[in-house]
């Protein structure tokens, strides 16, 4: 199958061959510059999204969407099928039945959905004590009839590893939410102006990716042979994302119960500023190294190569991130948030080291994904699930609220040490990058927390910033330095091939 994303043209007579197709490996660097720079611009778009919207929304509104957010995800992971990942790695992800077959179930999975929205209204109101909801979510829950019906060509520039478009598309979509948002908050300052903004979000998306990609429309078809494949292959990855949504989501659904409503809106405020890291790790091995990874899996010494050249800079960045993060999270909050929100400083600096476990377990979920192995996912899930389950209403009875997340981030060791044995077993080395970084990371913690206990009547935020950098600059400035040499000595293997591999 090519890997470019326009057909190759023929050469008429007397014209020069075209240039080689490029490598899996330039494919793979490419992609991983587009997503970054895509997940970069995204992230950019949100930050300024929630410093505007933190200035002119209470918390409690925050609060409210947090709610709603949760509902949504449960509803969507509680379905997932695994079309994302089955046209990703399947062998006939480019023929056009299998294609319009997937995007027929991906569109009456979404008109389910609103069903299901709909109906779980009232229980999520007795639940919440947030009369709200009761309309609230079936509107916000429009957003899943529209996600239903992207495009599968969206998937499938992904396939073959060609991010730009769907960069600009993801990007363009951000924004004109965005200036929804702000809009409609400067008219009506409630949660229909964070509602509005996510609709408008996912139609843009859905429009675009009809309107602008290249490849056939897709139009309502049903090969029973290609549901079959698909939803053999989506058992397992049902399972996986049903386990993924209680272990990510478990939290909020148990603060919903503990803490006010304003601070479960800081708190939510502060961990999507933890998780931006993390979420670049995923999205980056989900778009670049999963498609890298598929193509390379009966390779061994091929994949054994790229999955230490993706891995290692990785880690040795989001490592560096996470620990700035729990350094500074309150002069971070401090600088960018008004008075009501400065709690989310403590809450960034705890949630960055349960987030950072979190990168690492993306980048070995990905690995055994592409390996055909997702009932393991889900193994790992149920780890964590059990002992957040043991673990938080326990932290929380002894310790209150800082206590739970402190607990929160000791839960995600076990599924990360469970998940790198997996992925040992199948001779990919990486301990050592793992280990270091995250003796890094902890130490960060460590200076963080003595710093809060010996600092605390600190009144100057230039002087606290002023110190945590030099401890920063004293932990990270030789673990950088031995990243660089290990990353370049990160295997002879290239990455792949000229042309694209067989499928």
């Amino acid at each position: 199958m090519p890997l470019s994303e326009d057909a190759a043209l023929a050469v008429p007579e007397g014209r020069p061959e075209p240039a080689a197709k490029p490598s899996l490996r330039s494919l793979a660097f490419r992609g991983a510059a587009w997503t970054l720079a895509g997940d970069g611009g995204s992230q950019l778009i949100r930050f300024i999204s929630n410093l505007i919207l933190a200035r002119l929304l209470l918390p409690d509104v925050f609060g409210i969407m947090v709610i709603i957010m949760v509902v949504q995800q449960g509803l969507a992971m509680f379905s997932d099928v695994g079309i994302h990942p089955a046209i990703v790695q399947h062998k006939r992800g480019d023929d056009q039945a299998f294609l319009d077959t997937a995007w027929t179930i991906q569109v009456l999975r979404g008109v389910g959905l609103w069903l299901a929205t709909c109906a779980i209204a009232w229980p999520v109101v007795m639940y919440s004590k947030q009369p709200s909801l009761l309309y609230l979510l079936p509107v916000a829950g429009l957003s899943t009839v529209t996600d239903g019906l992207v495009s599968t060509k969206f998937i499938s520039l992904e396939r073959h590893l060609s991010i730009g478009r769907l960069t600009a598309i993801n990007l363009g979509s951000a924004v004109f939410s965005l200036a929804v948002r702000i809009a409609w908050v400067l008219l009506s300052p409630t949660v229909w102006a964070l509602i509005a903004g996510g609709l408008s979000q996912s139609l843009m998306r859905t429009v675009l990716s009809h309107a602008i990609l290249p490849g056939a429309l897709n139009r309502f078809r049903w090969d029973r042979e290609c549901a079959r494949e698909l939803m053999s292959f989506g058992r397992w990855v049902f399972v996986s994302t049903l386990l993924t949504f209680i272990a990510m989501q478990l939290d909020k659904i148990l603060f919903v119960k503990f803490i006010p409503l304003a601070m479960l809106g800081i708190y939510n405020i502060g961990s999507n500023v933890s998780r931006i890291p993390a979420e670049t790790v995923q999205k980056i091995m989900a778009g670049v190294a999963f498609p890298a990874f598929s193509r390379l899996k009966d390779r061994q010494g091929e994949f054994s190569s790229a999955y230490r050249r993706i891995r290692a800079p990785l880690l040795a960045g989001s490592g560096a991130i996470f620990a700035f993060l729990t350094l500074g999270g309150p002069v971070v909050a401090q600088v960018l948030y008004p008075a009501l929100y400065q709690d989310a400083g403590w809450v960034i600096q705890i949630v960055a080291v349960a987030c950072w476990f979190q990168a690492l377990e993306s980048t070995n979920v990905t690995t055994l994904l592409a390996l055909g192995q997702p009932k393991w996912l889900a193994a790992g899930n149920f780890v964590k699930i059990v002992a957040m389950a043991i673990v938080l209403p326990v932290a929380f009875y002894k310790w209150q609220f800082p206590g739970a997340l402190v607990g929160m981030a000791l839960v995600e060791l076990p599924k990360y040490l469970f998940e790198a044995w997996l992925v040992r077993r199948h001779h990919l080395r990486g301990w050592r990058v793992e280990l270091a970084t995250t003796g890094a990371v902890l130490a960060s913690a460590a200076v963080a927390f003595q710093l809060h206990v010996r600092a605390s009547d600190w009144e100057h935020t230039r002087t606290k910033f002023l110190v945590a950098g030099a401890c920063f600059a004293i932990i990270w400035t030789p673990f950088l330095l031995w990243a660089r040499k290990v990353v370049g000595q990160g295997g002879e293997a290239p990455l792949g091939t000229q042309g694209a591999p067989a499928q």
